[in-house]
């Protein structure tokens, strides 16, 4: 492999190790996640532009929890255009707040929130709504990134600063960490692995108490034994449900995918009289 694979793989190992080390913060966080479970309440997670791809990976994934609720919102997501569209937007003051109160999300519940800087507008809006109506709050973050950027919310806060619990995901400032002969700017960004590992690992020390997780759906098992099914579902937000119900309307579905979709999303067959039968 060349000087730089080696470079990228040395620095992944490394983070992960400094991760490990986190055994303190990881009990409290899973032992958070699994009180929340215990009583009843539920989980939630978010993140915007590429901290929303940890987001995605917790949600509705093979050997992942299946009560896990994701906040989304198709402007924070990258299969917007203009992609800047999502920097934008995140920093638009007062939206995450607003998602937060038209989600499920309430008191006694836990919501996992990744950013990598912890400064833009609605990833504040998100936490304090959040904590403002009784939840608890995971941040997985940079510490190191923190100490050097200010806040760009009203508040004047930082996520490190504002959620229950903290957890380092070891992301370098600037998010790379290789440096390249000949070029300025370090490549090999890190961010996504280390953060799937932090979810991951606290998903794993709270199993045991008959946590559901989700099986691969191109495993037959899954679909023939009725596995997924049985699980306990997790609550379906609104915005989800109606951007789903808006794609159904597109003739370039067949019948039998807006059956698959209905199905999936709400568990029941197209209702009579909805716009996408």
């Amino acid at each position: 492999m060349s000087q730089a694979v080696n470079a990228y793989f040395e620095q992944i190992q490394q983070k992960l190790a400094q991760l490990a080390a986190q055994q303190e913060t990881l009990d409290r966080a899973a032992r958070a996640m699994l009180d929340t479970v215990l009583k009843g309440r539920n989980l939630f997670v978010f993140g915007a532009s590429h901290a929303g791809i940890l987001a995605e990976e917790m949600s509705y994934r093979a050997g992942g929890l299946a009560i896990v609720n994701p906040l989304f919102s198709p402007a924070l997501m990258l299969n917007v255009r203009p992609l800047t569209l999502t920097s934008a937007v995140e920093n638009v003051e007062g939206l995450g707040k607003v998602m937060v109160e038209s989600s499920p999300l309430e008191a006694g519940d836990t919501l996992i929130i990744h950013s990598v800087s912890g400064r833009n507008a609605i990833t504040l809006d998100v936490a304090l709504a959040a904590k403002a109506c009784g939840a608890t709050v995971i941040a997985i973050t940079s510490l190191e990134t923190a100490k050097r950027v200010t806040s760009r919310h009203s508040s004047g806060k930082l996520l490190a600063g504002t959620a229950d619990i903290t957890l380092d995901n070891q992301c370098d400032y600037g998010d790379a960490s290789v440096s390249l002969p000949g070029l300025a700017q370090n490549g090999g960004d890190h961010r996504q692995q280390p953060g799937a590992a932090l979810v991951r690992a606290d998903a794993g020390k709270r199993r045991g108490a008959a946590d559901p997780c989700q099986r691969k759906h191109r495993r037959q098992s899954a679909d023939k034994s009725g596995y997924n099914g049985r699980l306990p579902e997790p609550n379906l937000l609104p915005l989800s449900g109606a951007t789903v119900c808006s794609s159904l309307m597109d003739s370039r579905f067949t019948s039998k995918s807006k059956t698959s979709f209905c199905s999936v999303f709400c568990r029941v067959p197209i209702p009579t009289g909805c716009p996408a039968s």
